[in-house]
């Protein structure tokens, strides 16, 4: 896994580490699934988001998500059962 990780680092300086990070838990699972000399075809690219690229502000009604150009806030909004349980506390 760290040589991996460095190997990453080196060749997209630009990548925020954290999708270093979550990327490499999947890819290094793909690759135990399969011979290590098979190459492993893709059709598209997906990130998975977790506590590391992401975050939730209930008290702003915001979430943040980290993009390789900069980090993206966008408004939350609730849905009315989560108001109404909130209103009878």
């Amino acid at each position: 896994n760290k040589g991996t990780y460095r190997k990453a680092r080196e060749r997209i300086p630009t990548l925020p580490s954290a999708f270093v990070q979550t990327a490499r838990d999947p890819a290094s699972e793909a690759l135990k699934a399969t011979s290590l000399g098979k190459k492993i075809k893709r059709k598209s690219l997906t990130i998975r988001y977790d506590n590391m690229t992401s975050k939730f502000y209930p008290d702003s009604h915001t979430a943040s998500f980290t993009t390789v150009q900069c980090r993206l806030v966008y408004p939350v909004a609730h849905s009315p059962l989560t108001l109404n349980r909130e209103i009878q506390r």
